[in-house]
Protein backbone atom coordinates (compact mmCIF):
# COMPACT_ATOMS: atom_id res chain seq x y z
CA UNK A 1 0.00 0.00 0.00
CA UNK A 2 1.71 3.18 -1.18
CA UNK A 3 1.35 6.73 -0.02
CA UNK A 4 -0.68 9.25 -1.97
CA UNK A 5 0.92 12.50 -3.07
CA UNK A 6 -0.88 14.22 -0.19
CA UNK A 7 0.40 11.56 2.21
CA UNK A 8 3.98 12.08 1.03
CA UNK A 9 3.65 15.87 1.38
CA UNK A 10 2.02 15.49 4.82
CA UNK A 11 4.80 13.20 6.03
CA UNK A 12 7.62 15.36 4.66
CA UNK A 13 6.24 18.54 6.23
CA UNK A 14 5.57 16.74 9.51
CA UNK A 15 9.12 15.40 9.72
CA UNK A 16 10.57 18.82 8.84
CA UNK A 17 8.44 20.42 11.59
CA UNK A 18 9.57 17.81 14.10
CA UNK A 19 13.25 18.34 13.25
CA UNK A 20 12.84 22.13 13.42
CA UNK A 21 11.15 21.83 16.81
CA UNK A 22 14.00 19.70 18.16
CA UNK A 23 16.59 22.13 16.76
CA UNK A 24 14.78 25.05 18.37
CA UNK A 25 14.59 23.27 21.72
CA UNK A 26 18.28 22.37 21.67
CA UNK A 27 19.43 25.85 20.61
CA UNK A 28 17.04 27.96 22.68
CA UNK A 29 15.70 25.72 25.42
CA UNK A 30 12.21 26.40 24.05
CA UNK A 31 10.43 26.72 20.73
CA UNK A 32 10.98 30.37 19.95
CA UNK A 33 8.75 31.69 17.17
CA UNK A 34 11.08 34.63 16.58
CA UNK A 35 13.71 32.17 15.29
CA UNK A 36 13.52 30.47 11.88
CA UNK A 37 13.42 26.99 13.42
CA UNK A 38 10.47 27.99 15.61
CA UNK A 39 8.59 29.40 12.63
CA UNK A 40 9.24 26.25 10.59
CA UNK A 41 7.97 24.16 13.50
CA UNK A 42 4.81 26.23 13.96
CA UNK A 43 3.81 26.57 10.31
CA UNK A 44 4.84 23.00 9.53
CA UNK A 45 2.64 21.75 12.35
CA UNK A 46 -0.29 23.81 11.10
CA UNK A 47 0.16 22.54 7.54
CA UNK A 48 0.48 18.96 8.80
CA UNK A 49 -2.74 19.35 10.79
CA UNK A 50 -4.62 20.74 7.80
CA UNK A 51 -3.35 18.11 5.38
CA UNK A 52 -4.37 15.40 7.87
CA UNK A 53 -7.97 16.37 7.12
CA UNK A 54 -7.50 15.23 3.52
CA UNK A 55 -6.07 11.93 4.68
CA UNK A 56 -9.09 11.00 6.77
CA UNK A 57 -10.48 7.62 5.75
CA UNK A 58 -14.00 8.87 6.44
CA UNK A 59 -13.49 11.88 4.19
CA UNK A 60 -14.82 15.35 4.61
CA UNK A 61 -14.50 17.97 7.32
CA UNK A 62 -16.05 16.94 10.61
CA UNK A 63 -16.49 18.57 14.02
CA UNK A 64 -13.76 16.32 15.43
CA UNK A 65 -11.39 17.71 12.80
CA UNK A 66 -12.11 21.28 13.85
CA UNK A 67 -11.59 20.29 17.48
CA UNK A 68 -8.18 18.76 16.66
CA UNK A 69 -7.12 21.92 14.81
CA UNK A 70 -8.16 24.13 17.74
CA UNK A 71 -6.25 21.92 20.20
CA UNK A 72 -3.15 21.95 18.00
CA UNK A 73 -3.17 25.74 17.64
CA UNK A 74 -3.78 26.18 21.38
CA UNK A 75 -0.91 23.86 22.25
CA UNK A 76 1.38 25.66 19.83
CA UNK A 77 0.52 29.06 21.30
CA UNK A 78 0.78 28.10 24.95
CA UNK A 79 4.03 29.20 26.50
CA UNK A 80 5.67 30.25 23.25
CA UNK A 81 7.14 33.66 22.49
Amino acid sequence: MGLSNLGIFHTAIGVAALVAGIVSLVKNGKIDLSQLSGKIYFYGTVITSVTALGLSKNGGFKNQSLSRIKKRIASNNSGLN
